[in-house]
């Protein structure tokens, strides 16, 4: 079991750094892609990414600052099962069709997928997600709590959208990525490797660009039944494919929390 008054206190130290972490970064990435945008490009698509890369930049930077606030162990080794060989010989193959037939987004799709998926996963799944499975120790409960947690953050982090599209498409997108965050959490959880999600992240991003190109103007969307019936249809596919992932009943195959837990116990 664990101490109620230390979790309650590495829990309000979470969420407050959480809130500081996206007050800095709205305010402080907006400064830092308003001088870039004094830069001339002569082309929309091009001063979008410039602007992304500096606000990631940016967002890297706080990462790195988070880190020593919440500091906890962050693992990268991935053991190439035949299951995990098999699915990144799917993604790959996928991808490169998908690049085939869709060659006017490829740089675009590859610029998003690395501009989203890396700093996200560093932050949600290396640095909360891992701060709080130490918080909860050993305890199957206290790593789906870690979960939904976690996945909750990485929802509330996409609020920061709406300043490139409307309350509607903001709360929709929320709602979307919570599944995909517990799936990504599922998987950092059972792999043991942060590379895994990022790996993931990046070409469900991909996946979504090269097909749909990149997003340059306002954004608008409406309350729709279709629409919603979408994102939830997202939401439970993720969250089932999450569960199907963790596999509750067989938690000594979830190597991220032997591994976290056997160094809290060398300390």
């Amino acid at each position: 079991m664990f101490n109620s008054n230390s979790v309650k206190n590495k829990i309000i130290l979470l969420i407050s750094s959480f809130i500081i972490f996206n007050v800095i970064e709205y305010y402080g990435g907006d400064f830092v892609v308003g001088i870039v945008n004094n830069v001339p490009t002569g082309d929309l698509k091009l001063g979008v990414m410039l602007n992304d890369t500096a606000f990631k930049v940016f967002e890297l930077f706080l990462a790195v600052i988070l880190s020593f606030i919440l500091p906890v162990p962050k693992y990268f080794k991935i053991i190439f099962s035949r299951r995990t060989v098999k699915w990144l010989i799917i993604l790959l193959l996928s991808s490169i069709l998908l690049s085939i037939f869709n060659p006017e987004h490829f740089w675009e799709a590859l610029f998003i997928g690395t501009a989203a998926a890396f700093p996200e996963e560093f932050i949600f799944r290396g640095i909360f997600l891992g701060y709080l499975l130490k918080t909860f120790k050993s305890s199957k409960y206290g790593v789906i709590i870690s979960l939904v947690i976690s996945t909750v953050l990485f929802s509330v982090y996409h609020f920061g959208n709406i300043v490139n599209q409307n309350i509607e498409a903001t709360i929709l997108q929320m709602f979307g990525v919570a599944g995909i965050g517990f799936m990504l959490g599922c998987l950092y959880v059972k792999t043991g490797s942060l590379l895994i999600p990022m790996i993931a992240h990046f070409f469900f991003d991909f996946f979504l660009t090269i097909m749909n190109g990149m997003q340059v103007s306002y954004k608008t969307q409406q309350f729709d039944q279709s629409t919603i019936s979408a994102v939830i249809l997202q939401f439970l596919i993720f969250l089932l494919i999450g569960i199907m992932i963790l596999k509750a009943k067989n938690s000594d195959d979830w190597r991220l929390t032997r591994l976290i837990y056997s160094e809290n116990g060398k300390k």
